[in-house]
């Protein structure tokens, strides 16, 4: 069996969690619509999300315009 180093257990983790989030923000997809001011925000912090190199700081732009867009939903 192969073993993994704690290092690439912790980018296995990361790697999860940033598709669990892009899943959140799929599921956003009817603000896209209806806020088209952030559509090239959006489609920039996704893009970094998918393929960005430093993962950290995009889970956390992810994150950030993740609480916005449900800052948007609850007005």
């Amino acid at each position: 069996m192969e073993k993994f180093t704690t290092q690439e257990q912790r980018e296995g983790n990361l790697e999860i969690v940033i598709d669990s989030l892009i899943g959140t923000l799929e599921n956003h997809y009817d603000l896209f619509e209806k806020h088209p001011n952030l559509q090239e925000e959006w489609y920039y912090v996704e893009m970094e999300a998918r393929t960005g190199k430093d993962r950290l700081a995009a889970k956390a732009k992810l994150i950030e315009f993740l609480n916005l867009l449900s800052d948007l939903k609850e007005s």
